[in-house]
């Protein structure tokens, strides 16, 4: 039977074949590719998949496009005489249908429709962005004879195909009903009842504010079902075991379904971390000015020589500390007393938190990702430690992620993502100790390699401007699951939160508060 597909006339450009099925590239010479797999039993074909695609040629590196985008798309860079030139793909989502000429229409005319509003939006997005993108038709020879002259171009593209192909003949499994691609928040229903989806990287830094506290955490719930679902491995600083449930499929279906959420309850893998059995303070990455202040140590000789040895890496905990000091020389104004005095004050931190300094710590294993595609809750338990400490905690290991996810050249907007549960003390509006100033720059270059943070308050203006005002997004908790959402270049909108898959036991009593940092000394 002689197929004729829409919308053409189209010209092959690629043809091959992978595995067990034979593919094709077309283009109708207006900068739209339709791929093909052909599905063949024994000599007779009895079946296509079908994707559109439309392709554009971007001025410039078009990452930052990447991150903000809600719909499938594909950034190529290939390199040519010295020259790279980026390709950005847009696509309709593959369909099947079978051999026959009605059905195959009905599939063309859906993808047609589906991509050319998708292409509105890229468009629009773009130029927020500045981004210039030219259709692969009015774009240079040079350019078209880079796209349509490269193999691995189009085995890449057939190949995807024929993926997304095997996925719709494969059973429909559990995991795969439920792992969301591509980075998405699923966040929840508007007015006329439909599923809003964001890509996660607009989520990158975010604040979570107003209502009850909750409230807050609950959408923080929602916020980390959703990294985790999109293979993003998750760290929380929970407070409280506000989020021990995560690791238990919800009871309540029903309101899934009312929701019109096509996905199952779930539990979560999850691994918890306890401070300072299995996470600890590393003397290698923190600022030594900035925790001895939290001590009240003052710029004294004594404190001079153990910014001295810890500056020299000669030791990696406080024991190893104390025996440095002890076989320093006296000199000049740093007397046998002033020696004496560093052992006392490193003895007084030692046994104000002992085993808390003795990092690094494996941040691998802590921000692991799971063999079935899920991301994984790494759940630090901080349950009766003081806010001073949790400072240094929240420091430390802040920097060791980003020396980690430095060394990780992989190609997402979002390799992890920090949450932390109403940790105002670590942002106020005024801040009082150094080591609040260093948290924040370094929560901006974390962000820049791809490790997100999300934190929840209840009033914006109690923190510090600066964190509000290099937040990506807010979420604004207007009434229970009723939220406000605003996303940086776009318009706020309101939508109701999306049932939990997993069990939500952050609804429990949160009242108790540790000691703040002000009132804990070790002077005197």
């Amino acid at each position: 039977m002689d197929i004729v597909f829409k919308n053409g006339p189209w010209n092959p450009f690629f043809e091959g074949q992978s595995g067990q099925h034979e593919t094709q590239l077309l283009f109708d010479g207006q900068s739209t590719v339709l791929s093909l797999v052909w599905e063949i039993k024994g000599n007779e074909t009895i079946g296509v998949a079908l994707e559109w695609l439309r392709v554009f040629v971007a001025n410039k590196n078009p990452s930052t496009l990447f991150e903000k985008t809600g719909f499938d798309c594909l950034e190529i860079a290939k390199k040519e005489s010295g020259e790279i030139h980026w390709f950005v793909l847009i696509k309709s989502t593959p369909s099947y249908a079978p051999l026959d000429q009605d059905k195959i229409d009905q599939e063309m005319d859906g993808a047609y429709f589906r991509i050319h509003g998708t292409e509105k939006k890229l468009l629009a997005l773009a130029k927020t962005l500045d981004l210039g993108l030219t259709t692969i038709e009015d774009s240079s020879e040079n350019e078209k004879s880079v796209f349509f002259g490269s193999p691995i171009i189009h085995k890449m593209l057939s190949h995807k195909l024929v993926h997304e192909k095997q996925k719709m003949e494969t059973p429909q499994e559990f995991v795969s009903q439920t792992v969301v691609p591509h980075g998405e928040f699923l966040l929840g229903l508007d007015k006329q009842k439909q599923l809003i989806k964001e890509p996660f990287g607009l989520f990158r830094r975010t604040l979570i504010v107003e209502g009850e506290t909750n409230d807050r955490l609950h959408a923080m719930h929602i916020m980390i079902e959703s990294a985790l679902l999109s293979s993003i491995p998750s760290i929380v600083f929970d407070d409280q075991d506000f989020f021990e449930g995560t690791h238990r499929p919800t009871t309540d279906a029903t309101q899934l379904k009312k929701a019109n959420i096509n996905l199952e309850p779930i539990g979560f893998p999850l691994a918890s971390f306890s401070v300072p059995s299995n996470v600890r303070i590393s003397l290698s990455t923190i600022d030594i000015d900035a925790i001895l202040e939290l001590f009240r140590a003052g710029k004294t000789p004594a404190i001079q020589t153990v910014q001295s040895i810890l500056s020299t890496n000669q030791a990696t905990n406080l024991s190893q500390l104390i025996e440095a000091i002890q076989v320093q020389i006296p000199s000049g104004e740093t007397t046998a007393y002033q020696l004496k005095k560093a052992v006392r004050i490193v003895m007084l931190i030692e046994k104000t938190y002992p085993g808390f300094f003795n990092g690094p710590n494996d941040i691998k294993e802590l921000s692991k990702s799971w063999g079935s595609g899920f991301g994984r809750v790494g759940l630090l338990s901080l349950n009766e430690l003081d806010e001073r400490i949790k400072t240094i905690l929240f420091h430390s290991l802040l920097r060791e992620f980003i020396q980690y996810y430095k060394s990780i050249k992989e190609n997402r907007p979002v390799k992890a993502m920090i949450f932390l549960p109403e940790t105002s003390f670590l942002f106020p509006r005024h801040p009082k100790w150094r080591i609040q100033k260093i948290i924040l720059d370094d929560l901006r270059e974390a962000s820049s390699v791809g490790v997100g943070s999300v934190i929840s308050t209840e009033k914006p203006a109690e923190i510090t401007p600066q964190l509000t005002g290099e937040s990506q997004s807010q979420i604004s908790i207007v009434n229970q699951d009723d939220i406000g959402v605003r996303i940086e270049h776009r318009k706020p909108y309101r939508v109701i939160l999306r049932p939990p898959l997993s069990e939500c036991t952050e609804q429990k009593n949160n009242n108790d508060r540790m000691p703040q940092i002000e009132t804990i000394s070790t002077t005197g």
